[in-house]
């Protein structure tokens, strides 16, 4: 609220503030790669939980695609909210790979934090191959 409160106020920040919001973001994402690879480091014996995986990916890869080129459709028949930059983003946004805080919030909450970082991984890998090819037949 204080942010928002901000924004409309018009307050604006200096150059500190914004070379440090960069900073931030780096060491964030640095600290994302180590809990995977903590998390990973962790796995005395895997088991090879096939369920898991196929219930993360099928909602990761397969229904949140489907719904958000749902939403996008509505959009562009109906409603006309969002410019096709938008409708661009918000279909690469949804078959990105699984979100790196997941580890953090499984090893918090001591929810398989050795299943959620191989998850993470496998989901990487699968992205490298997946988002050019949902580029190539939706984006072009």
């Amino acid at each position: 609220l204080l942010a928002l409160a901000l924004n409309f106020a018009g307050v604006k920040f200096g150059q500190g503030y914004a070379d440090f919001a960069s900073l931030f973001r780096g060491a964030y994402t640095i600290l994302g790669m180590m809990l995977i690879g903590l998390g990973l480091a962790s796995i005395s014996s895997y088991k090879f939980d096939f369920k898991f995986l196929t219930v993360a990916f099928l909602a990761k890869f397969i229904v949140w695609p489907i719904m958000i080129l749902v939403i996008i459709s509505l959009d562009k028949a109906f409603f006309g909210f969002f410019t096709e930059q938008i409708h661009k983003v918000m279909l690469l946004m949804s078959v990105v790979p699984l979100a790196a805080n997941t580890v953090a919030y499984a090893t918090e909450l001591d929810a398989h934090p050795d299943k959620a970082s191989f998850a993470v991984l496998v989901s990487t890998i699968v992205a490298l191959f997946y988002i050019p090819l949902i580029s190539m037949l939706f984006l072009s």
